[in-house]
């Protein structure tokens, strides 16, 4: 009976290890579907910002100054946690009195998503691993 046991949650553990990296590739796609790379790029993903004012690479989450342009999101996992960043992009909270500019016009599933994908960048692989947040 125990054998059963540790073995329902050794397949649920490896389930949870596959199922975040599936996650944020998924969050990827979306981010890039509701273009959210007008405006933001991450430059430790690869997606180039396609709009016309510069990324603030030193600036990740435009937390300096917004003047510079819409922020590289390089760090944004790391900076803040993945309830501020849905509310944020609800456009529910501010940073330094600023909320984001635009609303979110995607499903809740499509943000889960991008925010899932969001929530990993710029963290090491420990922070990153379930149940670590």
């Amino acid at each position: 009976m125990w054998k059963l046991i540790a073995c329902g949650l050794w397949v649920a553990f490896a389930a949870l290890l596959t199922a975040a990296p599936a996650a944020a590739e998924e969050g990827r796609d979306k981010f890039l579907q509701q273009r959210c790379n007008l405006c933001h790029g991450i430059a430790t993903d690869g997606v180039e910002k396609l709009g016309s004012s510069p990324a603030v690479a030193d600036d990740p989450f435009g937390e300096e100054d917004a003047s510079n342009g819409p922020p590289d999101l390089s760090l944004v996992g790391d900076r803040h946690q993945s309830e501020w960043i849905v509310a944020f992009l609800r456009k529910e909270v501010d940073l330094d009195g600023r909320k984001h500019p635009m609303g979110f016009t995607g499903t809740e599933a499509e943000l889960d998503s991008i925010v899932a994908y969001l929530s990993e960048l710029g963290k090491t692989p420990d922070e990153s691993s379930p149940g670590s947040d």
